[in-house]
Order: structure tokens, then sequence, then C-alpha cells
């Protein structure tokens, strides 16, 4: 077993679940190490925000807010028993927890950024690694852009097999809470139903966004939760609260706040966001996207270009005017038990982030 793949390796067996915060921080600093040798040619700049740490590298001279490719990568991974913490190696098939998502992307950006580091210290690139990707990145990506952390283009290392995301939905959280009239449940002309009313919105709602019955690229919503405060059978529900997961694609965006107003004058309901995140779409004739599909042809003639039903750290940086991509290796599973990454593609997608940046010239 070559070096490399041992420290992958090793990489994996930290059990660095999102919510085991010291397990995240052994993983933090195992990155840390593996710039050890080259530690006098980096600058580290740490950030600790609600008790959460990240890092963002860069060449020892390089202020922040001067990165022109920024790579993002999240150490953090879903809950898994831990015999998922014990890698097993099938061929090229490396199987456990995180492999594809997404420690085999940021294990690739960390072999290509000390490479191009070693060659090149002047390059204006940055490496960040954050902890909490899976529950928001509220705390890593976005408490960093926050504290100052600027780039002109950013690539999330999530998996892709190795073809590139240029979009991925918007994601609104929404409570609709519907207004009715308690009544005894044997003279229901009394009263109005609240839940009634929430099924007259879910009508309006279906019509106006359809769910598809395939994947498709356009908003789709979930009916997450309903619920009353009635605490016994016989009563007319005077109040009811809906929430919705939506993921709108960036095309709709007006569109749904417009909905939202307009059905409100329609039904006695309120509506409020609980969560309301942007959308990224990068278009394809950006510069940095072009001079990496002219790499990537030599690697993987067969790419396509991809939008995503979820969504990613990318979203962070379009408030900024950050455009960015989705870009990392082969491999199946994300938060799934038989999660696996293909080793030879970490290796190839090193290779391919090496040379695009070392041949861009912006």
């Amino acid at each position: 077993m070559d070096n490399l793949l041992k420290q992958f390796i090793e990489f994996l067996k930290i059990p660095s679940i999102t919510s085991d915060q010291e397990a995240v921080n052994k993983a933090l600093d195992f990155v840390v190490h593996f710039f050890a040798n080259i530690s006098d040619s980096l600058n580290f700049h740490y950030f600790d925000c609600n008790n959460k740490k990240s890092i963002l590298i860069t060449p020892k001279n390089l202020p922040k807010d001067k990165i022109e490719i920024l790579l993002n990568g999240h150490i953090d991974v879903v809950d898994a028993p831990e015999e998922l913490f014990n890698p097993k190696i099938q061929g090229d098939k490396i199987y456990a927890r995180g492999t594809y998502d997404m420690k085999g992307g940021l294990f690739a950006g960390m072999i290509a950024f000390k490479k191009l580091i070693i060659t090149n210290n002047n390059l204006p690139i940055g490496l960040q690694v954050v902890p909490d990707e899976e529950i928001g990145g509220f705390d890593g990506t976005l408490c960093q852009l926050k504290k100052g952390v600027r780039a002109k283009f950013v690539v999330a290392l999530e998996p892709s097999n190795l073809n590139i995301a240029t979009a991925a939905k918007g994601i609104a959280w929404i409570q609709v809470e519907a207004h009715g009239k308690a009544a005894h449940a044997a003279y229901p002309w009394n009263g109005k139903n609240a839940i009634k009313i929430l099924v007259d919105f879910i009508n309006i709602l279906a019509k106006q966004f359809p769910n598809p019955t395939k994947e498709a690229w356009q908003t789709t919503y979930n009916l997450s939760q309903i619920s009353t405060p009635n605490k016994t059978m016989n009563k007319i529900p005077e109040t009811a609260t809906l929430k919705i997961d939506m993921r709108y694609i960036p095309e709709d965006k007006e569109k749904l706040e417009k909905f939202l107003i307009d059905v409100q004058k329609q039904l006695p309901i309120s509506v409020k966001y609980l969560l309301y995140e942007p959308s990224f779409n990068t278009g394809r004739n950006n510069k940095y996207i072009q001079k990496l599909a002219q790499v990537l042809e030599k690697y993987n003639p067969n790419f396509v270009y991809e939008k995503r039903n979820g969504s990613s750290d990318v979203r962070h940086f379009t408030p900024y005017n950050i455009p960015g991509i989705e870009f990392g290796p082969k491999g199946y599973g994300s938060h799934q038990i038989d999660e696996y990454v293909e080793w030879s593609s970490v290796l190839k997608l090193a290779e391919i982030l090496e040379t695009w940046i070392s041949e861009y010239k912006s």
C-alpha cells in the first residue's frame, strides 16, 4: 500500500460525525498535519464560530481576501455505526463512511494543493476545510465568508463522478399556519376546519409547482409535518400548521415568493420562512469552467454538465457574487451503508486540479 493510500485510510478511520466535535477537530488536525513538511510555506487561518472550528490554508503571503481559486471541502460526515469507520478495500473501491461524501474529494484537493505550493508558492489559491456542511455549513463556510474570506471562483469538492455541477436548487423551509374556527365535531357547520384549509393550500401548491414523477430540473416540494393543537377527537381544529421543504430552481425564485404572497390573499393562512437558502447557477461560459473543461476532456472525455437537486456550501458564495461549481471523484452511495469511492478517481481528480490551476492564467 503506497503512502498516500495509507494516509487516506487513516483519514477515513476518524469518525468525524458532525455532532462529535472532538472527532471533527481530530480530522481537522489530520489535514493540518498533512502539510507539516511545507508548513513554513503556508499560512493557516483559523476560524471559530459557535465552537465549531474551521481552517483556510493559503500560501504564506496571500491575504484571505485575495484568493483566486478556492478549493472547498468538509470533514464532517453523517451518523454511521462504528464498523463503517473501518475502511474496506475491494479492488479500486474503498468502502467506508465519508469516502464519497466527501473525504475522497477533499483528500484529492489536499494532494493537489500541496503539489501546487511546492511547485509555485505564489499561486493565489486557497484550501478551505469546514466542519458542518452536513448540517448547513453556517458555522464553517458561511462563517469564513462573514469574516472576510473572498475568492474569484470556488470548487466544492463534492462527489460528482468527475462531472461538473454548474447549478443547484435553493432551499425554502416554509411554515404555513391555517386559521379556522373551533366547534364541536358533531356540528361541523358551526366551525371551519383548519386542516381543510391546509388541504386547499396543498391543492393550490400542487397546481403551481407540480412534483415531477422522475428526476427533473424543476421546483419540488415535500409536505414534511402537519399538526394541530387538538388534544381530543371531538373538536374541529381552529388552527393547523404545515411545514414544507421546497427545493427551487434559480429561475423560480421570484415565482415562489410571489406565490406565497398571493396565496395568503386567497386563504386564511399565514406563511413564514423557517429557512431560505440561495441556489447557485454558474454559466458554462465562465472562464474558469471553460479552462477546467479543456483539461477534463483529456481525463474524462465523456464528462457532462450537471444540475443538482440537493444543496452544498457553494450556495453560501452566491450572495457574495462568487461563482462556483461542485466537482469531485467517482463513487457511489452518499450517506448509505455501501458508500465507496474509486481510489483511482481520487488520484485522477488531484491531477486534474493540479493541471487546471497550474495552467490557468487569469
